[in-house]
C-alpha cells in the first residue's frame, strides 16, 4: 500500500494531536495505580472498610465509576453517622429535660469509639 504525501502529513499531525492525550491518561493511570493502596489503606486505619476488603477496594477504587459509586454509599453512611452523633438527639430517654441536664447526655463509651472510628 502506497502512502500519499497528504495521507502522511495527516497521520503524523494525528500523532501530534494524540500524543499529549495519551500521555496525560497515562500519567492520570500511573498516579492512580500509585495513590489507590494510599488511600485504601487509610480507610482501613480509619476503620472504614475491613483489612480482608483491601485488594478488591485498591482494584475498585481505580475505576472511575466504581469509586463514585463508593463515595456515595460513605456518605450516605456518614450523614447517618452524624446525626446518631448529633449531641442535641442525646437528651433523657423521654425526651424530658432533666434539671442537670444542659442537652448533652454522656455516651457511651462503646459509642465514642465506634465514632472516633469514622473520625468524628
Amino acid at each position: 500500500m502506497k502512502v500519499s504525501a497528504e495521507q502522511a502529513k495527516r497521520m503524523v499531525r494525528y500523532v501530534e494531536v494524540t500524543r499529549p492525550i495519551i500521555t496525560k491518561a497515562a500519567e492520570t493511570e500511573a498516579k492512580v495505580a500509585e495513590l489507590a493502596p494510599k488511600v485504601v489503606d487509610l480507610l482501613i486505619e480509619k476503620g472504614a472498610l475491613e483489612r480482608s476488603q483491601r485488594d478488591r477496594a485498591i482494584v475498585n477504587i481505580q475505576d472511575p465509576v466504581k469509586a463514585l459509586e463508593s463515595l456515595r454509599k460513605f456518605a450516605a453512611a456518614q450523614s447517618v453517622v452524624k446525626k446518631v452523633a448529633d449531641p442535641e438527639s442525646m437528651g433523657s430517654p423521654s425526651g424530658e429535660k432533666k434539671a442537670s441536664d444542659d442537652g448533652k447526655s454522656k455516651m457511651k463509651e462503646s459509642d465514642a469509639i465506634w465514632l472516633r472510628r469514622f473520625g468524628f
